[in-house]
């Protein structure tokens, strides 16, 4: 069973992560990256499990679904967190243009039925590995690998 969200949930959601914002932004790339790596292999300790589930979730035979919706997401998680590891953060000048990569802020990401792990994986990795933090609405018709 999944809870269903109300707009109060939302705003706590948008506070919560306004509030974490400031900390997770002053990370180095390297630090978020790190932590990209532990939730990546945080999923593959479980992937039996994951894989189970995802199946259930979308009604995919399990040989499928190890490699297609958890072993993409995992490659994607992994391929971020070393971009945040080893993207160079730093402010440049070329020519007369500065160049600054930076967090913005929060993210506020809505993700599809259709490679449902896979999608929140491309839109919040990203999202952390540059910086930011972010409020998820997962699919509400596979939620629960989300």
């Amino acid at each position: 069973m999944v809870a269903e969200g109300t707009a109060d949930d939302v705003d706590r959601a948008a506070k919560a992560a306004r509030a974490a914002f400031p900390a997770w932004s002053a990370l180095s790339g390297k630090e978020r990256g790190e932590y990209l790596q532990e939730a990546a292999a945080l999923i593959q300790e479980r992937l039996d499990d994951f894989t189970a589930l995802m199946s259930r979730d979308m009604g995919m035979p399990l040989g499928f679904a190890k490699p297609i919706q958890i072993g993409m997401p995992l490659a994607n998680l992994a391929a971020f967190a070393e971009l945040a590891a080893t993207s160079d953060f730093d402010v440049h000048e070329v020519g007369n243009s500065l160049i600054v990569r930076e967090p913005v802020g929060v993210v506020g990401a809505i993700t599809p039925w259709n490679f449902p792990l896979h999608r929140v994986v491309l839109k919040v990795g990203g999202a952390l590995a540059a910086g930011c933090t972010v409020v998820l609405e997962p699919t509400e018709v596979a939620p629960l690998a989300t």
